[in-house]
């Protein structure tokens, strides 16, 4: 199975989960993005060093949720590609996405 392939059916599966919560943010669901993480991105050959209180980043929820907001955007930058995305769009059209975010955060 390929990377994809494993994102795609945990998160039909974690979907399923927040529907039967209710809840996008039960720890169940965090969770469950969280393995999605460890299965099909955290052995690639990159390393993403997070950096915070070591208290905090032992608590395995919060590291969950840290998981799972990596995992977010790496889905993000997949489905940017798959739509014709660009590095160089960032620069260029930086000021009208950041117009959109805010649009959208005021739904």
């Amino acid at each position: 199975k390929s990377r994809f392939d494993i994102i795609s059916k945990n998160i039909k599966q974690v979907q399923n989960q927040a529907d039967y919560f209710d809840d996008l943010t039960h720890d169940s669901v965090i969770a469950g993005l969280a393995n999605t993480y460890k299965e099909a991105i955290s052995s690639l050959n990159f390393t993403i060093k997070v950096l915070g209180n070591s208290e905090y980043l032992r608590d395995e929820r919060v590291a969950d949720k840290i998981r799972a907001t990596l995992l977010f955007g790496v889905r993000s930058a997949i489905l940017w590609h798959q739509l014709g995305g660009h590095r160089w769009h960032f620069l260029f059209y930086r000021s009208s996405m950041v117009k959109q975010v805010k649009a959208l955060s005021s739904i």
